[in-house]
C-alpha cells in the first residue's frame, strides 16, 4: 500500500447510510488508468496482495 500511495493512489471510498466508509483497497496512479503499459506493475501489485490475503485465510492450523 505504501507505493500506492506514494505514487498518488487513494483508498476507495464509498457513501453507506450517512457514513463514509474508507476500505483497503487502493486506486492506481492516474497515469497508470491511461497506459497498459503503466498498469502492469500496479496491477502486479494488487494480484501479490490479493494471494497474500488468500493464502493467509487458507492456512490450516497445527495440530497441537
Amino acid at each position: 500500500m505504501p507505493a500506492f500511495v506514494a505514487a498518488g493512489g487513494a483508498p476507495f471510498t464509498f457513501a453507506k447510510k450517512d457514513r463514509k466508509i474508507v476500505t483497503s483497497l487502493m486506486s492506481p496512479p492516474a497515469e497508470a488508468l491511461e497506459s497498459p503499459s503503466a498498469m502492469k506493475p500496479w496491477a502486479r501489485l494488487a494480484l501479490e496482495a490479493a494471494m497474500r490475503a488468500t493464502a493467509k485465510k487458507t492456512r490450516v492450523p497445527k495440530k497441537p
